[in-house]
């Protein structure tokens, strides 16, 4: 449902989505996971998380009232800190 509503997957084809983003971002939250950078990598690509729009027509709609938008916004800004900082996945909110 989530990715149906989307308006950026009717101009991207290649557009990973906000399901995928969300489901990433509980990974890289999980202090077990040893795939935080290739997975950030991947996700500030082209047709990451930078691609949103920001118009929450994910949120809206999905069954399991999942904070889609929010992962987005999450991600975005670890990206860019990552990009910026030395990374430190111990510092991360929880």
């Amino acid at each position: 449902a989530c990715y149906a509503a989307c308006p950026v997957v009717d101009t991207h084809k290649d557009y990973i989505g906000p399901h995928a983003f969300a489901k990433a971002n509980r990974f890289i939250r999980d202090s077990r996971d040893e795939g935080t950078y290739e997975r950030l990598k991947i996700l500030g690509e082209s047709d990451g998380v930078f691609r949103c729009h920001t118009v929450f027509s994910c949120q809206e709609v999905c069954p399991k009232e999942i904070n889609a938008s929010g992962s987005i916004s999450e991600l975005k800004m670890l990206i860019t800190k990552a990009a910026f900082t030395t990374f430190d996945k111990s510092k991360l909110n929880r």
